[in-house]
């Protein structure tokens, strides 16, 4: 007879009946085991494998980093290409092969660029600092060489010249030119303002005019510039565009010339000015001599900078400018002031005030322009201005008084809150007269009514006609 085998289970009561299942075999525990442990492993060389590849794409020496490189290295030597030809061009126009002007190497190179992204400096050595602002590279043009500045390389390098002072030894200035300057012909100071170097010394950057916080010092004339003038009307070395205070250990940009030129009657020639400045307050003012032009392309205020200036046109103003309020007051020489206001200045008051001998300042007013305050007041020999004054001037006052020969149409969309003289004498030489036209009856009353309290009004008439 045969008896089945009883399964006794632990814990099971009577009457219940358990169920059992065999126990994993030790070669499936193992299986099972070698499972987890592969795809931890599979899982850490991917993990490796993807820091591999990104360092591959992304890394210093990866695909992007030298196709990034390759693009800048491409774009370099297309520019410095396109300047070389803008040399022949410019060697060409001047006909003798040998010597390139300034005027004629920024005319070619406006064939080759827009040249309201790059700023070109005479360093007046012979050489041109050629500036790309979207790109960040400085070029020298020395006769047909054409060379990218080193920055970098020439903070390591550079040393103070053997002519400096032992006061000064451990100074040194770099100019545009990437070479080391005489720190002697210099006074400067740390400036808080604009984070960097004030080309004057630090009394001065403490009136209230230029710093807010300052003590209002009253000794506000004195000049950066401690050289002489030459024969020829120009400054002795050059100007500073970075200077280090511990040998080279740090350098830091000159962003302000406030006030560093003012009242050198015997310049005549502008030297060349740091790409890196912010702050041009009266940097020419009373300069009386001084004929040419040229502002850095970073440059925010210019207010009163040419102010009594010789100055005979200005055709160009960097889009960065912000405040140029009297930039060009009582510039006698002044004759052509063809110019794009950049958006964003509010104020135009004084700018070209008492500069008796312009006769065409048609300059583009944008939007942001509230003030047009005296802007050509004793302007006597304007014949034309701007065609256009937008909606938002709201301050008028002299802004045309005494413009005898201003002829013309000038549509007018603004209505200002004060025109107090806005139009004295406007037009009274002339055989045609000066026309303003507005777009509807109203605007045609309240012009009339400014017109009307002027003096000298019988050559103005007010239009409605857009």
């Amino acid at each position: 007879m045969k008896h089945k085998k009883k399964f006794i289970v632990k814990g099971v009561g009577a009457g219940k009946r358990a169920e059992t299942s065999p126990a994993p075999t030790i070669s499936a525990r193992k299986e099972r085991g070698i499972t987890l442990i592969a795809l931890v492993i599979t899982i850490i060389v991917l993990l490796i494998l993807a820091g591999v590849t990104i360092a591959m794409v992304v890394g210093d020496n990866g695909i992007l980093t030298r196709a990034k490189k390759s693009k800048e290295q491409t774009n370099k030597a297309t520019i410095k290409e396109s300047i070389e030809l803008a040399i022949v061009g410019a060697l060409t126009e001047e006909s003798n092969y040998t010597d390139v002007s300034a005027e004629s190497l920024e005319k070619e190179l406006a064939r080759y660029f827009d040249i309201s992204k790059i700023n070109m400096i005479d360093n007046l050595d012979g050489t041109f600092a050629i500036y790309f602002m979207e790109e960040n590279i400085t070029y020298l043009v020395h006769g047909q060489e054409v060379e990218e500045i080193d920055w970098k390389n020439s903070f390591a390098n550079e040393e103070a010249p053997a002519e400096q002072t032992e006061t000064s030894k451990d100074i040194i200035g770099i100019g545009t030119n990437g070479k080391a300057v005489n720190m002697d012909l210099w006074e400067y100071c740390y400036d808080e303002v604009t984070n960097g170097y004030l080309l004057n010394d630090e009394e001065v950057s403490q009136n209230k005019e230029y710093n807010p916080n300052g003590t209002n010092t009253e000794k506000i004339m004195n000049n950066g510039y401690k050289g002489k003038i030459t024969e020829e009307g120009k400054i002795e070395g050059f100007v500073p565009q970075y200077i280090s205070e511990d040998k080279g250990e740090n350098f830091k940009p000159v962003t302000s010339l406030y006030r560093t030129f003012q009242d050198l009657t015997d310049l005549r020639v502008q030297p060349n000015l740091p790409l890196t400045t912010l702050y041009m307050r009266s940097t020419f003012e009373t300069c009386t001599n001084l004929a040419n032009i040229s502002l850095p392309s970073k440059v925010i205020d210019i207010v009163w900078c040419y102010g009594s200036t010789g100055i005979t046109r200005v055709d160009n103003i960097p889009e960065s400018v912000r405040k140029l309020d009297g930039v060009f007051y009582e510039c006698n020489s002044l004759q052509y002031a063809n110019i794009k206001i950049p958006n964003g200045v509010e104020s135009l008051n004084q700018v070209f005030a008492g500069d008796e001998q312009l006769k065409e300042a048609q300059i583009t007013i944008p939007d942001s322009v509230i003030n047009m305050s005296f802007c050509f007041n004793e302007c006597k020999n304007l014949e034309k201005g701007p065609s256009f004054i937008p909606k938002n001037v709201n301050d008028m006052e002299s802004t045309f008084n005494n413009c005898r020969k201003l002829s013309g149409v000038m549509k007018i969309e603004a209505n200002p809150a004060n025109g107090r003289t806005c139009f004295n004498w406007v037009g009274y030489d002339t055989i045609d007269g000066f026309i303003i036209k507005v777009k509807d009856e109203d605007s045609k009353s309240f012009l009339e009514k400014i017109v009307d309290g002027s003096v000298g009004n019988q050559n103005i008439r007010v239009e409605i006609d857009w």
